[in-house]
């Protein structure tokens, strides 16, 4: 558990976990300056956290602290938004916008309702004379669209 000095060792580890999200590149190329700005706000970051977890005599480790970052990171899907996406299974949501599949469906084919020009961008991938295949939507298409629907 925690000792008088842990605090700040958990502080640094922390940090440095926190070091590839604060910088949009690889550590190894950015410049002597830019590391410096990550670090600190990487450090800036640890400390918010710790404040947060109200870090007293035994609140927690750094691994398992290093733990709940590493979960708040999987579980964030802002970090970590992909570029296509498939349809969410039928009676399920999307994970991204919240929609159903029936509303995704109608955003990405032409119909009626769109003027037969779908808004958002999507492709279809199956092999030579497959039945089936997979319905990919670009994902940063979808949330432009939905961005720029009136209230």
């Amino acid at each position: 558990m925690l000792t008088s000095s842990s605090p700040r060792l958990a502080l640094a580890n922390l940090a440095i976990s926190l070091l590839p999200l604060t910088s949009k590149e690889p550590i190894a190329v950015l410049s002597p300056e830019a590391r410096i700005e990550a670090m600190k706000e990487a450090v800036q970051c640890a400390r918010d956290l710790l404040a947060l977890c109200n870090f007293d005599d035994d609140a927690f480790s750094a691994g398992e602290l290093r733990t709940v970052i590493a979960r708040a990171e999987a579980s964030d899907v802002s970090v970590k938004r992909p570029e296509w996406i498939r349809l969410p299974r039928p009676r399920e949501k999307c994970p991204y916008t919240g929609l159903t599949r029936s509303v995704m469906n109608e955003l990405i084919s032409p119909n009626k309702a769109n003027g037969y020009k779908a808004p958002v961008r999507s492709v279809s991938l199956r092999k030579r004379h497959a039945i089936r295949g997979v319905r990919l939507i670009h994902l940063t298409s979808l949330m432009s669209y939905l961005e720029n629907q009136k209230p």
